[in-house]
């Protein structure tokens, strides 16, 4: 994945202690999904294969993995929040609490669920 500069200064104008844990996220994603494109939509990272598939939100605690389709991923009940048709997220507040295993599953769950479903 080529690191988009629109993102950089995202990532620059977060508060140091938040800054650790979406640069963490963002990391996971990108060795977890090498194919999908960086962007800022809706004045946040968005990453895209054939739709938009994952997003990073930021507030002054905790920084959020969000899951455009994440209703549609195995386990998506368990450990995610959110209650629409489609869209979960997990929140991060330290990077210490980091579940990468389970992340990384998800994150490349849903790069290949995008591949399947329409866009």
């Amino acid at each position: 994945m080529r690191r988009s500069k629109n993102v950089d200064s995202w990532m620059g104008e977060l508060d140091p202690s938040v800054r650790r844990i979406a640069q963490a996220i963002r990391d996971l994603v990108e060795d977890a999904s090498p194919g999908l494109k960086e962007s800022i939509k809706w004045s946040q990272p968005v990453y895209a294969g054939r739709s938009n598939v994952l997003y990073i939100g930021a507030t002054d605690s905790y920084v959020k993995l969000g899951f455009f389709k994440g209703g549609y991923l195995s386990g998506a009940a368990c450990g995610m929040d959110g209650d629409g048709k489609s869209m979960r997220h997990v929140k991060v507040r330290d990077p210490e609490d980091l579940d990468r295993a389970r992340l990384t599953a998800w994150v490349r769950e849903a790069v290949e669920l995008d591949s399947r479903l329409p866009a």
